[in-house]
Order: C-alpha cells, then structure tokens, then sequence
C-alpha cells in the first residue's frame, strides 16, 4: 500500500475560489477506498485558515477528515478491466462521494482522480475560497506585513494506492509483473483556480480576474535486494572456522551465497560468481539437490539450500534437480523461475561445495 500526501499553499497576496486538484495514478497501482472491514481510507482533506465569509469574515482550520460532499471527487477508470485481482482494484470507488465516469475508450493503463478542494470546502460549511494570509479578512490589497496577517493558507489532500502483482496496459519491459527496480508514478497535471481580487472575497459573487494553476509529481522506484557472499562450512563444520579462515590442499569449502528479497517479485534474476580459480577447479557444471533439507551442506560441486531460506523453502520450492552451466564465471538461476510476486523473502545458502 502507497500513501500519497499531495500538499498545497496559497501564496500570501493571492486569493482563489473554484479549486480542485487533478492526479493521474500510474499503472501498476489502483486507488484504494475502504469504507468497511478495517481503518478507512477514502481521501482526506485537510486546510489551514480557509476563509469564512460574513459579518465580520473569519479563518478557521478544517481538521483531516475524509472527504464527504456528495460528488466532490470524480473518478475515471483508464485501465483495462482484466477480470482479475492481480491488476484490477481490490477496493474500488464507491460511495456517493465520488463521481463515477465512464471508463476511457483508449486504456492508458492509469486513473484519473478530480479532487474539488472548494466544494469540499462549502460541504464543510465554510466559503470555499482561499485566501492568501497576508490579504485582511475584509478584503483590500496585501498588507506585506512580516510576518503576514495570518499563517499560511495551505492544505493536504491523503489517498492510498495498492501496488499491484501486474500491470494492465503499460509495462514497456515487456513483462508484466510489477517487481523490483519498476517505477510507480503519480502526477498532478495541474490544480487549479479561479483568482479573484482580494477587494472582493467577501462578497457573494467576488471578481475573478484570472486563474491560477500549478502541478507536482511524484515516483518511487521498487527496491531491490542486496547479495552476500561467506564461506559457510569447511570440511561439513559450519563452527570455529577461523579467522581469517585457512585452507589448505584437500580441503572441502562451501561457500554460501544470499539474496534478501524486500519483495519476492522479480525477473530474470541470476546469482553470477567468481569462484577463486585456479585454487579450486570448476566443472562445467553444477547440481542442485532440490530433495536437500535447508541447511544440508553438500557434496564437492553440489548446491542446496540455506539454513534461512524462506523463497525456495515456502515461496517457490524447487521439485527437481536443476543444473547450472558454468565456465569463468557463474550464472545460476536455483529456482528456474522468470517472476513471481509475494511477501519479503531471501534466498539463502545457495551453497557451493569446492575441492
């Protein structure tokens, strides 16, 4: 699950009536709106000093709350309904909050999300406009105090995605799994507002003079696992090896190789290693005991698995035997595997006996 906190601020000489906000969420992620069955998550509004009309006009915070004007956040689906869980929404829109339009003709993958800041605003019984916290409640030109008249007018609006296991349209990979190194995106293209002039914002129709806009992006690129390489028995003892350790001619090492997952989502992985030639002569090609117990130390040119895997031990287990080629350097793929999308995990102990 991603939370996106999307802040905003009025400058201190503007202000602005009719905002909203527009985000596009990137394929690979779905909006998520839980009403029920756990904490909610329907988008949050949140501002500081927006402004009261009346006599006399005012300020006031509006506490984060989840929006709930009627209609006030208009919803468009621009993915690909592809009739399963691994990339269609798990908890979409719903409620009368939102505006549900028709699904895009041409699927892009994304979803488009029109938050109205202004009639959020005016469901929460205040004007609606925003004004610029050097602007008198009473309206006039700025005052250009320092600091201003009031603190900023700002605001933040809070909304969830769920990753996905897949994307629907756009993965220009060519794979479709979402796995470590892909970059999920949200933009704002623009919020928007009509400016009005700071002599008129109490009045019941104030005099827009232009608009105001802006946008922001932002991304997060999925992490990637870290590799650690150890010798882990010397002649099958796995204890008082030594440090440094010392070997001498006869000797069996095992060497143990381990990938720590923060997602067992990935694609075309290969552990690639460089056994110390000309010490200890490699064949052509290894074995990999699948039958092995976790932990089991092999034979001479054997791999099995390590005392703390939980990929190929509960994740993905490999059932036969599996051989990796070999040559001056290593690649090997334990689990014959191109991706698969899960919890953390490690592949440990891809262990390799040399004499």
């Amino acid at each position: 699950m991603l939370r996106y906190d999307i802040d905003f601020q009025v400058s201190d000489y503007f202000a602005v009536q009719n905002v909203y906000l527009e985000d596009i969420i990137s394929d690979g992620q779905r909006l998520f709106v839980r009403t029920s069955g756990g904490p909610s998550t329907v988008p949050t509004l949140r501002v500081e000093n927006a402004y009261v009309t009346g006599t006399p006009p005012s300020r006031t915070n509006i506490a984060a709350a989840p929006f709930s004007g009627t209609g006030v956040i208009t919803y468009e689906q621009r993915f690909t309904t592809r009739g399963t869980p691994l990339s269609d929404p798990t908890s979409p829109p719903s409620s009368p909050v939102f505006t549900i339009l028709t699904p895009a003709p041409s699927p892009s993958g994304t979803t488009y999300v029109r938050f109205n800041i202004s009639q959020e605003l005016i469901a929460r019984g205040v004007s609606g406009r925003l004004v610029g916290g050097d602007i008198p409640n009473v309206g006039g030109a700025p005052q250009n105090n320092n600091p201003p008249l009031f603190g900023p007018t700002r605001g933040r609006i809070t909304f969830y995605t769920e990753v996905k296991d897949e994307f629907s349209d756009d993965f220009p990979s060519g794979d479709r799994s979402v796995d470590q190194l892909d970059i999920l995106r949200n933009t704002v293209p623009q919020i928007r507002g009509e400016q009005i002039d700071t002599t008129t914002i109490n009045n019941p129709t104030p005099t827009v003079i232009g608009q105001a806009t802006d946008d922001t992006a932002a991304s997060i690129e999925l992490p990637i696992g870290d590799r650690s390489k150890t010798i882990y028995a010397l002649n099958g003892q796995t204890t008082d090896l030594g440090d440094p350790v010392t070997v001498q001619p006869g000797d069996l090492v095992t060497y143990r190789l381990t990938y720590r997952l923060p997602i067992s989502s990935f694609e075309d992985v290969q552990f690639i290693d460089f056994p110390p030639l000309p010490v200890f002569p490699v064949p052509d090609r290894l074995f990999f005991d699948a039958s092995a117990a976790p932990g089991t130390i092999p034979g001479a040119n054997m791999v099995s698995r390590g005392p703390n895997d939980t990929y190929l031990t509960t994740v993905n287990p490999p059932v036969t035997v599996r051989v990796a080629t070999t040559g001056n350097i290593t690649g090997y793929n334990p689990a014959g595997i191109g991706s698969f999308s899960g919890a953390p995990s490690i592949i440990d102990g891809v262990t390799l006996g040399e004499r």
